[in-house]
């Protein structure tokens, strides 16, 4: 991957990427609510706080080219996982005004009556959707 490549696709988060002795960091901006799993895969993260006091994740490795590897895949999940949850708990919110919306306005007898269409497979729980789904 070419670094304007790398850089377009974290264009959104990044702060900069730095070489300290034999090992480089990537310094991103993400939301202090995102899930960041820590403590594998011989990459060090570590939160902190920039000048302005936004919050920075930084993740350390080795520079060897597996380790960047390895450190742009979990990278990639960690954005991906944290929009897929943030969308998730967006339309969670939106399916619940509806309904709270649809038993204001039906007359108890209709609601009685009321089915949802989903998969046979497609079951959960509230926390399933509001808790951590990265592990």
């Amino acid at each position: 991957m070419t670094y304007f490549k790398l850089i377009s696709k974290y264009k959104d988060y990044f702060k900069s990427i730095r070489f300290i002795k034999n090992y480089i960091s990537f310094d991103l901006f993400f939301p202090e609510s995102w899930i960041i799993k820590e403590g594998e895969d011989n990459i060090e993260v570590i939160k902190s706080k920039d000048k302005e006091g936004n919050p920075l994740t930084s993740f350390v490795t080795v520079f060897e080219e597996k380790n960047v590897d390895l450190l742009e895949r979990k990278v990639n999940g960690i954005i991906s996982a944290n929009l897929e949850i943030e969308e998730k708990k967006r339309l969670f919110d939106e399916k619940v005004i509806e309904l709270k919306n649809l038993f204001q306005q039906e007359d108890l007898e209709n609601l009685r009556n009321i089915k949802f269409n989903s998969s046979p497979n497609l079951t959960f729980e509230e926390n399933e959707i509001l808790d951590d789904p990265i592990s």
